[in-house]
């Protein structure tokens, strides 16, 4: 068995944490412990994990990065995977772990697995966090220290936590800045020098459950989370946040004027955009946190 905790912060999303924990039930090896980090209003996750083998905390906050630095701190795991609770993970998803962890015999203590967006259904959207690529990436600290988004789908040495430290509570679902938790700690990585790797072997599923207005507001929250973090970048490295910046807005850009003849499918960039610009003012204004 591998020495790995699977931490698994929810928030009221019972019916969908049900699929995530079923596809742990099939892995091709054995499962490792899960840790189920519950944030919602009622008793229905609780409910819903007696019926499987995880250790379940009840939580009184709402701060994903803040229920994730929980489940952290109660296990002394070697590696520690953190999922969100509306992803499929594929059957092979710990086998191919595994390998990894002997192939690279620790030489790249961040790993980012594949995430494929689940099929939608007549009133929902494509599921916004997807990366499809098919070859092994390494990210280290260049003269650009890329960004380095991992998602929904990656596993960590706990040794690294000593140098890079937990998530930054400030960043996030639930918290001051609403998302860019990922992207936040994966900046620090490099940073203190660690390298990281995205493989794509290791796969899971990001369900498309977020219909036209929800999806909108995910924009929303992915665009201010975007300006306050690039904003903090401005700290450690001025050619960093330039490139970041000026990158971002191409992306927009581009987005917003391919999309321009089509007002639903233009309307999340320009969204992003707004709360981009907004993320920037309140991580000026805040800027002692």
């Amino acid at each position: 068995m591998l020495d790995l905790v699977i931490i698994i912060p929810t928030l009221n999303r019972p019916s969908i944490l049900k699929d995530c924990l079923d596809s742990l039930k099939r892995q091709t090896i054995v499962t490792p412990m899960i840790y189920v980090i519950d944030q919602s209003d009622d008793t229905k996750t609780k409910e819903l994990c007696k019926n499987y083998h995880v250790k379940y905390f009840k939580v009184s906050y709402k701060n994903k990065s803040r229920a994730a630095n929980f489940g952290i701190g109660k296990t002394n795991s070697r590696y520690i995977a953190i999922v969100d609770d509306d992803v499929i993970l594929l059957p092979d998803w710990l086998e191919n772990i595994k390998k990894v962890l002997e192939e690279n015999k620790y030489a790249y203590p961040v790993i980012q697995g594949q995430i494929i967006a689940g099929k939608t259904q007549s009133d929902t959207e494509v599921s916004r966090i997807n990366d499809t690529g098919e070859r092994r990436k390494v990210f280290k600290k260049k003269l650009i220290t890329p960004i380095f988004k991992i998602g929904c789908n990656f596993i960590f040495s706990r040794d690294i936590l000593e140098e890079v430290g937990l998530f930054d509570v400030n960043f996030g679902p639930g918290s001051l800045f609403l998302s860019a938790d990922d992207a936040e700690w994966g900046y620090r990585v490099l940073n203190s020098g660690f390298k990281a790797i995205f493989e794509p072997s290791v796969q899971l599923i990001h369900q498309s459950w977020r219909n036209q207005q929800e999806d909108l507001k995910q924009m929303s929250d992915y665009g201010y989370g975007a300006g306050a973090f690039i904003t903090k970048v401005k700290a450690n490295s001025i050619l960093d946040y330039m490139y970041h910046f000026f990158s971002i807005k191409r992306w927009l850009w581009y987005h917003i004027i391919f999309h321009s003849f089509n007002s639903k499918k233009c309307a999340p960039y320009k969204e992003y955009k707004r709360q981009f610009n907004n993320g920037i003012f309140a991580y000026k204004n805040n800027a002692t946190i």
